[in-house]
């Protein structure tokens, strides 16, 4: 019969040859915690199969007794970085030196019992995380009681079985390292955390600081006489002031989504000054458009400021309209009515001063004797042709006009 030990509890199982074979394909079940033992956590008398690489863990013995702590150095030393006080006082000096994994703790000893030993390791913030077993010849149940009441994790009695110290050791190791993953974890958890809720109220004043200013800026356009619309990247209306509001009979919820052609021309089509002024990518220029309007039956002068970004990609724009006024409409239409009055009968005009000149000529020829009508002709020639150079001049500028 073979005895090996379980990685999880310790615990001693008694297994024939055969057994032990099996580990070779599968695991077999600890006759204590029920947990699996396989190749790789067997642990053996020798403690030589499969062991994971331990000579960084610190483990620290205190006692008294010197030829017990040369077995335990002796005994562990292949497998663990062992130190050794002789007394408390030394041991709570040497651990917060090396900061160990474990601490192996006597009851008794001279000085400074394990008891007052333990309670000052657990009241000192740099050592208090560190586990301590109790190791002693003679634990009685208020002993190890008390022992647990000031921190300690387990008791072990003397004399120790060394194959069972080992199983002992490496489950406690396995403990503290999933503590202190668990509580890394926890820290980093907590850290992040602590980072958001530094984002968050970062954000916060950010918000109320952009609303503040957002406010600002509104009560500041709606104190303006023109209409004021901001449109996103989709060309819909986000908010307009108060003014753009009175002039349309609309509320924001109404304007709100519209498209500035629908707003001033009811119409679906892309609005032209819109569309024209998205074609400078400056970011520093207004574009000005002069539009009729089906909604107001007027001309409205627009000027927009579209925003890009780097990449020139089209942000939002700035739509300013200010309608035009009834004098200006009126200069404008009688402009017009003039220009249309001219385009319209140019031709007409110039066949008559044609036709004026040339009869101008031959009275002159033929009352070439008559001095005083010849200089008479001599005006009227010179002002036919002066006419004549208007109506050029006129016919230039409408062909310029000319798409």
């Amino acid at each position: 019969m073979l005895v090996i030990f379980c990685e999880e509890c310790g615990g001693k199982n008694i297994i024939d040859q055969k057994t032990l074979a099996q580990l070779e394909e599968g695991a077999i079940d600890c006759q204590i915690c029920s947990s699996h033992i396989s190749q790789e956590t067997l642990i053996s008398y020798s403690g030589s199969i499969n062991r994971v690489d331990t000579k960084n863990i610190q483990l620290l013995f205190i006692d008294d007794e010197s030829l017990f702590l040369e077995t335990m150095r002796a005994s562990m030393k292949n497998d663990y970085s062992v130190h050794v006080a002789l007394s408390g006082s030394e041991g709570i000096l040497l651990a917060e030196q090396i900061d160990p994994d474990l601490i192996f703790l006597d009851i008794n000893m001279p000085g400074m019992s394990g008891y007052e030993v333990c309670s000052k390791i657990k009241k000192n913030k740099k050592l208090r995380h560190i586990p301590i077993i109790f190791v002693s010849a003679s634990i009685e149940s208020d002993g190890e009681r008390k022992g647990l009441s000031l921190g300690a994790v387990d008791f072990i009695a003397k004399p120790i079985d060394l194959p069972i110290f080992h199983a002992r050791v490496a489950m406690h190791i396995r403990f503290k390292k999933i503590l202190d993953a668990h509580q890394n974890e926890v820290q980093q958890y907590q850290d992040i955390i602590t980072s958001m809720k530094k984002n968050r109220l970062q954000l916060e004043k950010a918000r109320e600081t952009s609303d503040r200013d957002v406010l600002s800026l509104k009560n500041g356009l709606n104190t303006l006489d023109q209409l004021v619309i901001l449109q996103g990247r989709e060309g819909k209306i986000r908010w307009a002031n108060e003014v753009t509001l009175k002039t349309f009979g609309l509320s924001m919820e109404e304007i709100t989504g519209v498209s500035c052609s629908q707003l001033f021309c009811d119409t679906e089509e892309e609005c032209l000054p819109c569309s024209l002024s998205q074609q400078d990518k400056s970011n520093n220029s207004w574009q000005t458009r002069t539009q009729f309007s089906s909604k107001l039956q007027t001309q409205v002068i627009h000027k927009h400021l579209p925003v890009f970004n780097d990449e020139g990609e089209l942000l939002s724009q700035i739509h300013l309209a200010e309608i035009e006024s009834s004098t200006d409409s009126k200069k404008n239409r009688e402009s017009d009515a003039a220009d249309n009055y001219i385009a319209a009968n140019l031709p007409e005009i110039r066949k008559l001063v044609t036709l004026l000149t040339i009869s101008v000529d031959s009275i002159t020829t033929i009352y070439k004797d008559d001095k005083r009508l010849s200089e008479f002709n001599s005006y009227i020639t010179d002002s036919a042709h002066k006419l004549k150079t208007m109506l050029d001049e006129l016919q230039k500028i409408k062909n310029d006009k000319l798409p």
